[in-house]
């Protein structure tokens, strides 16, 4: 229902630059239909998630969120929607209990890639209550901007002339402007490239801002 809120009233705005919604609706349980313009058909291309993304790329992908960010920058409209004011789908669905449900929390621990994991992050209650904090620190905390709030990797596509956008708005909200930024740069490349060019990027992204 948050992409749904997102097409109906904010995707022409705030240079978000997304996808033509031909039809957004939600049915009272929140069970909700998107329906898009084809993006492959217009050269959109996907990035394979095995393959980390390079610093060139990450630096337009930020330029995206700094034209976005500037758009909507403390913008008096996205404060008094009392759904984005509350969290958005984080809150709504309650983001943090689910992730760190005991059932789920269960059923990860059990697959290969949670033995990667250092001892330190494997600390269930800890790590809830610390991902609740960052929730109550980067909602509202200003300079906040309308954040698409779940700014991985995977969601970043590159358009036919190389300018770099965003799918999937289902975790819209208001958020600090170090929300979207550290979670993309933080996922998109390697641990070696981010502390390589993480400052130079920075950079980059305050001089668009």
């Amino acid at each position: 229902a948050g992409e749904t809120l997102f097409y109906k009233e904010l995707a022409d705005k705030y240079e978000t630059r997304t996808p033509k919604c031909l039809f957004a609706g939600s049915d009272a349980d929140g069970i909700s239909v998107v329906i898009l313009e084809d993006l492959i058909g217009q050269g959109a291309k996907f990035k394979e998630l095995t393959v980390p993304g390079t610093p060139e790329f990450v630096a337009r992908g930020l330029e995206h969120m700094a034209r976005r960010q500037a758009a909507s920058w403390m913008a008096p409209e996205l404060y008094a929607n009392d759904w984005l004011r509350a969290g958005g789908s984080h809150r709504a669905s309650d983001v943090a209990g689910w992730v760190y449900h005991p059932d789920n929390w269960a059923k990860q621990s059990k697959a290969p890639r949670f033995q990667l994991l250092p001892q330190a992050l494997r600390d269930r209650p800890k790590l809830e209550k610390a991902m609740r904090n960052l929730q109550d620190i980067l909602f509202l905390s200003e300079p906040w901007a309308l954040a698409q709030g779940d700014a991985h990797f995977g969601q970043a596509y590159e358009m036919p002339d190389g300018e770099v956008r965003f799918l999937d708005w289902s975790a819209v909200q208001i958020g600090h402007w170090c929300h979207d930024v550290s979670y993309f740069m933080a996922g998109a490349m390697t641990p070696a490239d981010r502390r390589a060019s993480e400052e130079d990027l920075l950079k980059g992204y305050l001089g668009k801002l």
